[in-house]
């Protein structure tokens, strides 16, 4: 629960953080999935992911969207030892003007704490829209994110 309530999915809910250096082990399991992802999610990955760490008090924010949205992707085990990974979609708002639909993305065994997310993209982000550890970014979650989302650009 966020604030007592559960997040009604047709809104849309701002999660902010900080870019983070990732382990590098996002790139080798997004190449062992692509693809899954491909069949499952539509989309050719970048082989990486953005590590997104959340703003004290996001957490909570984050954990509620993925506890009552309805739209996860189960992407299944490409092999033998792999886990599974679920996928939720979402933005990305890079500055004032940049908003792009990513996932989000969470395996069912991960070295990160609750407190870093996993960001799977079409693009590699940070050569894309110069995008540094450090910079302040907004997650996207929920319905009515498209709509906020062309409103920025």
């Amino acid at each position: 629960m966020y604030g007592g309530k559960t997040m009604d999915e047709k809104s849309c809910y701002i999660i902010r953080g900080i870019v983070v250096d990732g382990l590098g082990e996002g790139a080798k399991y997004v190449r062992m999935y692509s693809h899954v992802i491909r069949e499952v999610l539509g989309i050719v990955p970048y082989p990486g992911t953005l590590n997104i760490k959340l703003w004290e008090g996001e957490k909570e924010k984050m954990e509620t969207f993925i506890r009552s949205a309805k739209q996860v992707f189960i992407i299944p085990p490409a092999g033998e030892g792999l886990c599974r990974g679920y996928a939720w979609k979402a933005y990305l708002r890079i500055g004032e003007s940049t908003c792009i639909p990513v996932y989000i993305v969470r395996p069912e065994k991960t070295a990160h704490g609750g407190d870093i997310v996993e960001i799977l993209s079409e693009v590699y982000i940070r050569g894309s829209f110069a995008v540094r550890s450090g910079d302040v970014v907004e997650i996207l979650v929920g319905r009515g994110c498209f709509s906020a989302c062309l409103e920025m650009q």
